[in-house]
């Protein structure tokens, strides 16, 4: 499945969400920052696969290919790690 890194995630009223420096938060960011998100109970996190796809969210590319593997394992991150609405957007574009 092709994802667009640069994609705006949009808040619940379609507006851009914006970080705390009023910067519009992208596909990318929201991965990134939720497969990176290790605390002390990530006993058997696999470090490998994470960097792997945060190097992909990176390519200076419109679109990245992400595996049924890869997205499932964003999703499963995302859940534990973003706010309902970053999580809720992330999942609608790697289920679609």
């Amino acid at each position: 499945m092709k994802v667009k890194p640069n994609q705006k995630i949009l808040f619940y009223d379609g507006t851009p969400l914006l970080d705390e420096n009023k910067k519009e938060i992208l596909v990318r960011d929201a991965i990134i920052n939720a497969i990176n998100a290790i605390d002390s109970s990530d006993e058997n996190v696999d470090k490998g696969k994470i960097f792997e796809i945060s190097m992909k969210m990176y390519k200076n590319e419109e679109e990245i290919e992400l595996s049924v593997e890869d997205r499932a394992f964003i999703l499963k991150r995302a859940e534990k790690t973003l706010i309902p609405v970053v999580y809720g957007r992330i999942k609608e574009i790697l289920e679609t």
